[in-house]
Parts: structure tokens; sequence; C-alpha cells
């Protein structure tokens, strides 16, 4: 599930700007399973920080006082 979210938000950077340079930090291994009951996992996902600005032109418009890019934190299974 997370993976495909994580296409859809490089897919909608890609379209605004005509360009996909939005900087990941590199995909890490993490535990499959962040939160369980049920013991440690397999280890088999990955995780990474996507930054993304907070508003595109034409969408809406960053305060002076706030940060303009937003980070996300993705993972894939």
């Amino acid at each position: 599930m997370l993976m495909v979210m994580a296409g859809a938000i490089g897919h909608t950077s890609a379209a605004s700007n005509g360009t996909l340079n939005h900087p990941i930090n590199g995909w890490y291994r993490f535990q499959e399973y962040t939160v369980s009951d049920a013991g440690s996992s397999s280890g088999d996902a990955e995780c990474a920080v996507y930054t993304t600005p907070l508003c595109y032109a034409g969408i809406c418009e960053t305060s002076e006082f706030a940060d303009p890019t937003v980070d996300i934190f993705v993972k894939r299974i």
C-alpha cells in the first residue's frame, strides 16, 4: 500500500513541474511491521524519507514563516 502511495507522490510531483527532482534519502532496510504484537518481522521492507514542496505554484502559497518543504516517510514492502 505505501509503495503505491510513494509512486503516486512521485507521479504527482513529476506532472506538476515537468521533472522529478525532489530528493529521497535512499532506501534502507527496515522492519516490515513497525508496530507489532507478533514479535520481530523478516526485515524485508525498505524505508526512505522523501522531501517534497509544501505548495506548488498556482495551487497554494507557502507562508514566509513556514518551511517550504515537507519530509514524507515512505516504506516499500
